[in-house]
């Protein structure tokens, strides 16, 4: 019988802490940020991500004989060029799909975990559309999708970036193989990012 009463009253005491949580998470923080706050957002988390003191983390499950290849596939100055093309061809973000929810970290990407990994609980998880112009293609989108919380006094984005980048017809024109293949087409003289 006491047994019982304790299984009870820890089941209860259970509840009432998934309710804490809950009732945290579905009361918003801030208030849901606007495009142009969302927009410095997500490239000074870019920046941070990819470009300030970037080290290739390594998974610890991966078996040895796949680390090598692991570490060039996410090399950060193959990634640093990339990324600083995207921020200087940066137009807009849109946001759409936006609503206050818990931290899934299964959200939150590798290389965002060591800046945003245990800094919130809640924040605003939003669907972005990110709008680049490029010399080569003209303007350019790609979808993704994170959280928006507050670090200190700054709007931070945590969560997938923009990728799959397609052409205002709707050709696909990211990823490394459309480059290793442009590169292929054009010739050796042609370098696989000119134009971003």
């Amino acid at each position: 019988m006491a047994s019982g009463i304790s299984k009870r009253l820890a089941g209860g005491a259970l509840a009432l802490m998934l309710a804490g949580c809950a009732a945290a998470a579905a009361t918003p923080a801030f208030p849901q940020p606007d495009a142009s706050a969302a927009g410095e957002a997500y490239l000074r988390s870019l920046r941070g991500d990819y470009l300030e003191g970037r080290e290739v983390e390594t998974p610890e499950r991966m078996p040895g004989y796949m680390r090598d290849t692991y570490r060039r596939m996410h090399d950060p100055a193959a990634d640093m060029d990339i990324v600083q093309r995207q921020i200087g061809g940066f137009q807009r973000l849109n946001l759409s799909g936006c609503r206050w929810a818990a931290v899934e970290e299964r959200r939150i990407p590798m290389t965002s975990r060591a800046r945003a990994g245990g800094q919130f609980e809640a924040g605003w998880l939003c669907e972005v559309e990110v709008f680049l112009n490029t010399l080569a293609r003209g303007q350019v989108s790609a979808r993704g999708e994170g959280y928006f919380f507050m670090n200190g006094d700054a709007l931070e984005f945590a969560g997938e970036y923009a990728h799959g980048w397609e052409t205002a017809g709707g050709t696909n024109t990211g990823g490394r193989w459309s480059e290793r293949q442009a590169t292929a087409e054009r010739g050796s003289g042609w370098k696989a990012n000119e134009g971003w």
